[in-house]
């Protein structure tokens, strides 16, 4: 028993003394490819929608849906996590983020467009009166 407790002993005095170097990652700490599309996407139909109903909207849900993206971007910006993720995740990641953030800013502002067509439609149709009958 004194053997056994002296192993355990010696074990944690050398992980203790002695720690295992830790590859650490970066990707392991950014988002997946699938998170921020999904997010982006999510936002896009969002986006669209609600920018249809109110044109006023897209001030609102623009930025709110740019938060993602635009965090993505700062790390790729970062002079020593850029490097780290275009060498880790190549520039697949990179591109597929750029696109991700053009295609949320694209949503709401089809969403206004489509209102704006809508509205202008709307104001060109000619009001018929009604006729007495004869």
């Amino acid at each position: 028993m004194n053997i056994v407790m002296t192993r355990g002993a010696v074990s944690v005095f050398l992980l203790l003394v002695f720690p295992a170097v830790a590859a650490a990652e970066v990707m392991d700490k950014e988002l997946f490819l699938a998170q921020i599309w999904t997010w982006c996407l999510l936002g896009v139909l969002l986006g669209f929608a609600l920018c249809r109903l109110r044109a006023w909207l897209i001030f609102v849900v623009l930025p709110i849906m740019l938060v993602l993206p635009i965090a993505a971007i700062v790390e790729l910006q970062d002079p020593y996590v850029g490097p780290a993720i275009l060498e880790e995740a190549g520039y697949n990641y990179v591109i597929q983020i750029y696109v991700a953030s053009l295609v949320t800013i694209a949503g709401p502002v089809a969403g206004v467009v489509f209102r704006l067509r809508q509205r202008r439609q709307e104001k060109s149709v000619p009001i018929q009166a009604c006729s007495s009958p004869p």
